[in-house]
């Protein structure tokens, strides 16, 4: 049976994930990306969890059909590049840039460059899929020690890296071992030690949570953007944590929406993106800040409008297939 809570959790997460890509203007916009940022973690975290249990062969499928689904939104954006390049003449450019060796490290060995993008999160998930066979059988303390070095390691060698001089760490950062493998883990904890929340629990849970973003918001004013802060921690594994919790308000139709399109709201939103801002460009208020207040909430209702467009699309033409 699945929960209804995790399931509503990650449409939420798919919204954050809209925020960070498509922010809100001014300072305000800032300090909410930095909160967004808990998203990415809490998806590893869904992925680890429900991969837990499954058995070899069921493991198996998943990390082929994650595969798939790279090799299909990369296939989607490539078209998407390639078109956009056609129009402005600079196919040649794109294709040398795309199919480089550099870009080819990148990709498959620092899970970034511009043949990912975002995408980077769908390449570190198989990974994680690939890494996780080693720890089918081993027992929490082992995953959890695991995890914890290699948070630590992020941090570390994030502080050394921006202490010699080098501004883009994410370029080193950003990828399965660093970002994906230890949330990835900890979701697989979750759901092997099957914890119960008493209440005092939760409201603990939910006062780190908060500390997290607030600490997450100062993090943000004293060293930029960053894919992960100290507080991205504290409440991404507190919310998932909570989000377990069986007495926790629900929604049937969040929680399906969830289930169904969370996965593909954050593999295809920012195609979608680049059409709005297209259309923004030709109407002139692509700087509009009333637009820019509008375009995150009208992107996830566009997604959802596709997505629920493709859904029905895809049933009826099953069911005439069925009937032929």
């Amino acid at each position: 049976m699945r929960n209804k809570t995790i399931d509503q959790s990650r449409l939420i997460a798919a919204a954050l994930v809209i925020l960070i890509h498509s922010p809100l203007p001014s300072v305000v916009g800032n300090i909410i990306e930095s909160v967004a940022r808990i998203a990415v973690p809490f998806f590893f975290m869904v992925s680890g969890y429900f991969a837990f249990g499954l058995e070899r062969d069921k493991l198996k499928r998943q990390t082929v059909k994650t595969l798939k689904l790279l090799i299909w939104s990369v296939a989607v954006y490539f078209a998407w590049e390639l078109l956009w390049s056609l129009y402005k003449g600079t196919t040649v450019t794109v294709l040398k840039t795309y199919f480089s060796l550099e870009t080819l490290f990148e990709t498959f060995v620092l899970n970034t460059g511009v043949l990912l993008g975002h995408l980077w999160f769908v390449l570190a998930l198989l990974y994680c899929y690939i890494i996780y066979r080693l720890f089918y059988k081993s027992m929490p303390k082992v995953k959890l020690m695991v995890a914890i070095v290699l948070i630590i390691s992020f941090f570390v060698i994030r502080e050394i890296l921006r202490n010699i001089g080098v501004s883009n760490t994410v370029y080193y950062l950003r990828n399965f071992l660093f970002i994906g493998m230890p949330f990835f883990l900890i979701g697989s904890i979750f759901a092997q030690t099957k914890i119960i929340l008493k209440k005092s629990s939760k409201k603990a849970l939910s006062f780190v949570a908060l500390t997290g973003f607030i600490l997450s918001m100062s993090e943000r004013l004293l060293i930029g953007a960053c894919d992960l802060y100290i507080g991205t921690v504290l409440a991404s594994v507190s919310l998932f944590l909570l989000s377990q919790s069986e007495d926790i308000p629900t929604s049937n139709f969040l929680a399906s929406w969830g289930a169904r399109f969370s996965r593909d709201i954050y593999v295809f939103h920012v195609i979608i993106l680049g059409v709005i801002n297209i259309a923004a460009s030709l109407l002139g208020i692509i700087t509009n800040v009333a637009f820019l207040s509008v375009r995150p909430i009208l992107l996830f209702a566009l997604c959802l409008a596709v997505l629920i467009l493709k859904e029905r699309f895809l049933q009826f033409f099953k069911r005439n297939k069925i009937r032929k």
